[in-house]
C-alpha cells in the first residue's frame, strides 16, 4: 500500500504511476508515448478554417475538423480558438495541443464545448477512443463560469490528460439511458430499480461506459462550484493527479435511497474506479458519490467543503486511504444510506469549526446543519436492523480538532458493524450512541485530550446491542466537566446485549474520569468490565450493582 502523498508532490513520482495503480488501468508512460506518436500525425485545425485570432467564431471549423476523419488534430499557437457552440464527436479522434497552443475561448450555452456520443444516439452503441491532451479552455470574459471541456455519453476509452480549464469544468461522463426521461430515480421503489426501468441490465455491467483516464489536469472554476470529473454509469475510471479549485470529483451509479435504486440487491453502476492524488477545494463535497462498488479513494487532499470530504453513499466494497481532509462543513469522512464493506484507513482529518460558515462565504445555502466539528459521520437514512447493510471500519486514521475551544466529534447512525481500531483522536471524542444498532468495536485507539471542555463529554460511548471497548489509551491533560466519562456504556433493553470493556488505560491529570454503565440488561452475566487501569466503574443500575 502506498503511503501519504499530495497532488503538489505528484510531479516527483514516476510517470508510470504509484504502486497501487490498478491492473486494468492504462500505463501512463505508454499513454504519453502514444500521444507523442499521434502528434506527429495530427492535422492542424487551421486547415479546416480555424482562425485562432480570438474574435472569429471557429465553431464550424472545429466541427469540420472533427468530422474530417482525421486520426488526430492539433491546435497551434494563437490568440484563441473561439467557440460559441458545442462540437459533436461520434468516432475515434485525438485533439491535441501543447504548452503554446491557443486556448479555447468558450462562449456557448450548452453543457460542453465537445459532446461525445454515438451519431444516431442508439442506446446500445458506444464511441471508441476519444482523447484530449494539453488543451486549454477558458470561459469568455463577461460570462458566468459554466460548461465543461467535454461531456461523453456511451463511450469506450475516453482520455483527458494535461488539460487546463479556467471558469469551465473539465469532464462529465453520462449515458444515453439517462436522457429524455428514460431514467428517473423517482420511478423506483424498494422492489423496482429505476435504472432497470430505463433499460440498464439488472444483472451485469456490460452496458456501462468503460475505461476513462482523467489525469494531470488543472481546473480553476473560479467560484462555487465546478467539476474535475463527474462519473455516471461507468466502470474502470482513473481520476489521477488533478488539481481542482472550486472543482471536485463525484460519481452517480443510481439513487442511494432504498426506493430510488439503493436497495441492497440492486446493482451498483459506477464500478472499479481509482481516484488518487487529486487536490480539490471549494465545493459541496470533495470526493463522493452514490451507488459505487470497488471504488478506491487514495492520497487526495480535500479542503474547504460545505458538506462532506470523502463520502460513500449507497456504496459497496470501497476503500479510502492516505487522504488529508480538512475544514468540512458536515463530515470529514462519511457514509450515507447502505454502506457495505467500507474501509477508511490511514487518513488524516482535521476540523476547527471554521467550516460552519463556509456556505455563507461562498454565497450559497447551507447543506444539512454544518457545524464544522464532525470528523466522521454515518447517516443510514432508511437502512436498519436485518439489512446487514452498514458495515464500516475506521483503522489507523488520525482525527484532529484544532479549534480554540470545544471538541471534535464523531456522529453515529444505524450500523450493522462499526469498528474504530488503532486510530488517534486529538481532542476528538468517539461517542457512538445510537439506538437499535448492532455491533460496535472501539479497540486499540489512542485519545489525547489537551483542551478544557465545559459541555458534557464522553470520550468513548456506545449503545449498540453488542459493544467491545478494548485496549484504548486515554490521555487527559485538561479539565473535564464533573459529569464527564472516559467510557460510557448505555445498555439497550434487548435479550442479546453483550458488553466487554477491558484493557483500557487512563493517563494524565484527569484521574477522576470513570467508566459509566447505564441501562437494564436482561442478563448481567453478559457484562464484562476487567483489567482497566485508573478507571473506576460507576454503575447506575440496581441489577448490575448486585451482579
Amino acid at each position: 500500500m502506498a503511503g501519504h502523498g499530495s497532488a503538489a508532490a505528484a510531479a516527483d513520482r514516476p510517470i508510470d504511476g504509484p504502486v497501487d495503480w490498478p491492473d486494468w488501468a492504462p500505463d501512463l508512460t505508454d499513454h504519453y508515448r502514444t500521444i507523442d506518436h499521434l502528434r506527429a500525425l495530427a492535422r492542424d485545425v487551421r486547415e479546416f478554417g480555424a482562425a485562432l485570432d480570438g474574435t472569429s467564431d471557429d465553431t464550424q471549423a472545429m466541427q469540420r475538423a472533427v468530422s474530417s476523419g482525421a486520426e488526430a488534430l492539433f491546435i497551434p499557437p494563437g490568440k484563441g480558438l473561439r467557440m460559441t457552440g458545442s462540437v459533436d464527436i461520434g468516432s475515434a479522434i485525438a485533439i491535441l495541443g501543447d504548452e503554446r497552443s491557443a486556448p479555447i475561448i468558450w462562449e456557448g450555452r450548452e453543457r460542453q464545448a465537445f459532446l461525445v456520443q454515438p451519431p444516431a444516439q442508439r442506446l446500445d452503441d458506444f464511441v471508441d477512443d476519444v482523447l484530449f491532451d494539453q488543451i486549454g479552455i477558458v470561459r469568455a470574459d463577461g460570462l458566468a463560469a459554466a460548461g465543461h471541456l467535454v461531456s461523453a455519453r456511451n463511450f469506450r476509452r475516453l482520455r483527458v490528460t494535461r488539460c487546463r480549464a479556467e471558469r469551465v469544468s473539465l469532464c462529465y461522463m453520462g449515458h444515453l439511458r439517462q436522457l429524455n426521461d428514460n431514467y428517473d430515480r423517482r420511478n423506483g421503489s424498494a422492489d423496482v430499480d429505476p435504472a432497470v426501468l430505463a433499460g440498464f441490465a439488472p444483472d451485469h455491467d456490460r452496458d456501462l461506459n468503460d475505461h476513462a483516464l482523467i489525469a494531470d489536469n488543472r481546473v480553476d472554476f473560479g467560484e462555487y462550484q465546478g467539476t474535475v470529473a463527474r462519473i455516471n454509469f461507468s466502470k474502470h475510471v482513473v481520476v489521477f493527479r488533478n488539481r481542482g479549485r472550486f472543482a471536485n470529483v463525484s460519481w452517480w451509479g443510481g439513487g442511494a435511497r432504498r426506493a430510488e435504486g439503493g436497495n441492497l440487491r440492486f446493482l451498483r453502476r459506477v464500478r472499479h474506479c481509482y481516484i488518487a492524488e487529486n487536490f480539490v477545494t471549494g465545493c459541496n463535497g470533495g470526493v463522493y458519490g452514490n451507488n459505487g462498488q470497488h471504488i478506491v479513494v487514495a492520497r487526495n487532499i480535500v479542503r474547504d467543503m460545505t458538506d462532506a470530504g470523502v463520502d460513500f453513499e449507497g456504496c459497496f466494497d470501497c476503500t479510502a486511504y492516505g487522504n488529508r481532509v480538512s475544514n468540512i462543513g458536515n463530515f470529514g469522512l462519511a457514509t450515507f444510506y447502505a454502506a457495505r464493506n467500507i474501509v477508511f484507513h490511514d487518513n488524516y482529518v482535521e476540523q476547527n469549526g471554521d467550516a460552519a460558515t463556509l456556505h455563507v462565504r461562498f454565497g450559497k445555502g447551507r447543506i444539512g446543519n454544518p457545524k464544522g466539528i464532525f470528523v466522521v459521520g454515518l447517516r443510514s437514512s432508511g437502512f436498519g436492523r436485518g439489512d446487514d447493510g452498514v458495515n464500516v471500519i475506521f483503522r489507523r486514521n488520525r482525527f484532529v480538532w484544532t479549534g480554540a475551544s470545544g471538541r471534535g466529534r464523531v456522529l453515529g447512525s444505524f450500523f450493522s458493524t462499526l469498528v474504530f481500531e488503532e486510530n488517534r483522536f486529538d481532542n476528538v471524542t468517539c461517542d457512538i450512541r445510537y439506538r437499535r444498532t448492532e455491533h460496535l468495536t472501539v479497540a486499540g485507539n489512542r485519545f489525547l485530550m489537551t483542551q478544557a471542555a465545559d459541555e458534557p463529554t464522553n470520550i468513548i460511548g456506545g449503545s449498540a446491542e453488542r459493544v467491545d471497548i478494548l485496549d484504548n489509551v486515554i490521555e487527559c491533560r485538561a479539565r473535564m466537566p464533573d459529569d464527564a466519562a472516559a467510557i460510557f456504556r448505555s445498555i439497550p433493553m434487548t435479550e442479546n446485549s453483550q458488553t466487554r470493556i477491558t484493557g483500557n488505560v487512563l493517563t494524565g491529570t484527569a484521574r477522576r474520569l470513570a467508566i459509566l454503565v447505564t441501562g437494564e440488561p436482561v442478563d448481567a452475566s453478559a457484562l464484562r468490565i476487567a483489567d482497566n487501569r485508573n478507571l473506576p466503574v460507576r454503575v447506575e443500575n440496581t441489577i448490575l450493582r448486585e451482579g
